[in-house]
């Protein structure tokens, strides 16, 4: 499943709007409709009714079961992501003319690096 589609969904189910979903989003409507689809496609399932001629959008019954879902799938994808991008590194930053960094100090990042693995300069 795509946490992009998922994320679209719970934007939908929030608004009831795909048009306002879409202006919330920073994408077109369109987009809105077409991830909608595709993760309806991929579940198997209706999750929103759409009325020709009506502004807003309803839940069905298995769009309404399907929120809480969403909402864990998102959770998940979210600690899935700080957890990948806390690894065991300490960060060191130096600013310095690009020249300077790159001629004088070498040897010193290339032995520093060598010793220090858990750094990430």
């Amino acid at each position: 499943m795509n946490i992009e589609d998922i994320t679209v969904f719970l934007t939908i189910a929030d608004t009831l709007n795909l048009s306002k979903a879409a202006e919330l989003m920073y994408i077109t409507q369109s987009t809105v409709s077409y991830r909608l689809k595709r993760l309806e496609d991929e579940l198997g399932i209706c999750l929103v009714k759409r009325n020709r001629g009506e502004r807003y959008v309803e839940l069905t019954p298995k769009g309404t079961e399907f929120i809480g879902i969403a909402k864990q799938w998102v959770s998940i994808a979210k600690y899935t992501k700080q957890f990948k991008e806390t690894q065991n590194f300490m960060n060191l930053r130096i600013a310095q003319v690009d020249w300077f960094n790159a001629y004088p100090f070498y040897e010193f990042y290339e032995s520093f690096l060598e010793a220090e693995p858990q750094v990430k300069i």
